[in-house]
């Protein structure tokens, strides 16, 4: 696999580059989908983008309890910096993506009462394995 493209002189990363443009095909997924199911196309997006933020600050915070021997060690050290903590915590885990999607969604559609939960999350269903598998490609 080919860790990175060159686009124009700037070098991006394949997997960001896929996951990005798997993105963009779930959420056209989703909208289509929804429109199915009586979801709006606002709300459809609106969905999309509370999962993208919760597959952030889930897929975050579980990498970082994965690594929290190695995160005491360094703040009980007393060699604590910033710079030495980004790698214990900059990387993501699937899992906590996945489940920080699903708390972040459940949570949009508990706060927007007009939006049918079990219609979202049937949507969702189809698309956040369309999305990971863009990623692991």
């Amino acid at each position: 696999m080919l860790p990175y493209i060159s686009f124009f002189g700037f070098e991006v990363q394949t997997y960001s580059l896929l996951a990005a443009f798997g993105l963009i095909v779930a959420a056209f997924v989703a909208v289509y989908l929804g429109k199915k199911r009586n979801i709006t196309p606002y709300q459809s997006l609106t969905a999309v983008l509370a999962s993208v933020a919760g597959v952030f600050i889930g897929g975050h915070i579980l990498f970082a309890v994965t690594n929290i021997k190695e995160i005491v060690k360094l703040v009980s050290g007393g060699s604590f910096t910033f710079s030495a903590l980004m790698p214990y915590v900059s990387g993501m885990v699937f899992y906590g993506g996945l489940f920080g999607a699903i708390i972040a969604v459940a949570v949009y559609t508990y706060v927007n009462k007009e939006t049918p939960k079990a219609d979202v999350f049937d949507v969702f269903a189809v698309v956040v394995p369309l999305f990971h598998a863009f990623g692991r490609v």
